[in-house]
């Protein structure tokens, strides 16, 4: 199942310490360095130039739509725009897809405005009109240098 990078410690023959971080997803991504934060910003370099396909319904569609409570093949009808901040498409791709896998709880962050909902989901805040069709925006609660176990 997909996860954040996370980084683990390794300890060398000499003594000296290393830091490796691991990405579990399609593929497993790995960097190995002196420094743990600079494992954890090769795997975010990384991750941001991985392209998804472009004819399925996005995860993030799926929790959307399913908010709105539109259930269609095609979501460009519905979502307009995708606006993205600090994380890449397919890193909310993985997110999304992996909390909606376990069935995650929605945060509703504000539910009264009569124009826009702003939930927190999958460690991510997402921001989209009461109504479709509209424009999402979505971005990181916490930077992922802040989550893991160093």
């Amino acid at each position: 199942m997909p996860v954040e990078p996370y980084a683990q410690v390794l300890r060398l023959e000499n003594g000296k310490r290393r830091y490796r971080v691991m990405n579990n997803s399609a593929k497993r991504l790995f960097a190995v360095a002196d420094d743990p934060l600079e494992c954890l910003n090769e795997v975010e370099q990384t991750l941001r130039t991985v392209r998804l396909p472009d004819d399925r319904v996005s995860s993030l569609g799926q929790l959307v739509m399913g908010i709105w409570q539109q259930f269609e093949s095609d979501e460009s009808t519905y979502i307009q725009e995708v606006a993205y901040r600090g994380i890449s498409q397919f890193q909310i791709e993985e997110k999304i897809g992996h909390a909606l896998a376990n069935q995650q709880r929605i945060r509703w962050i504000e539910k009264t405005d009569p124009h826009q909902s702003v939930i927190e989901y999958a460690y991510l805040r997402i921001t989209f009109p009461k109504r479709p069709p509209g424009l999402v925006t979505v971005e990181p609660i916490e930077s992922p240098y802040e989550r893991g176990a160093l």
